[in-house]
């Protein structure tokens, strides 16, 4: 058995953290989302993985986590709307509380 490469882990520990951090309904800085994005691009530029096999990936940590379907809430050609390495990870909006009176 092979162990893991350390940047895939890393990939995987972190949407792993965004993912759960979503679902709960907190709320997660755009950095470390992005930091993500810049992982997983990284690690199809070394030749580590695939643009398909992190999309896949993806998809398997969603469903895993939420237990929701990304294809379901996005359709199955989310992956030509967010192209690759954008993911569809977005927070609950805020309730919006009116400041002024009309």
């Amino acid at each position: 058995m092979s162990a893991i490469n350390p940047l895939l882990r890393a990939i995987t520990e972190r949407l792993d953290a965004i993912i759960i951090r979503l679902h709960a309904g907190l709320d997660c800085p755009p950095a470390n989302q992005l930091r993500l994005e810049g992982l997983m691009q990284a690690a199809v530029l070394v030749s580590i993985t695939s643009e398909a096999d992190l999309q896949k990936l993806f998809e398997e940590r969603y469903q895993d986590l939420t237990g929701r379907c990304i294809k379901t809430q996005f359709g199955d050609a989310w992956a030509d709307f967010f192209q690759f390495p954008s993911l569809p990870l977005f927070a609950k909006p805020a309730p919006v509380q009116p400041t002024t009176k009309v």
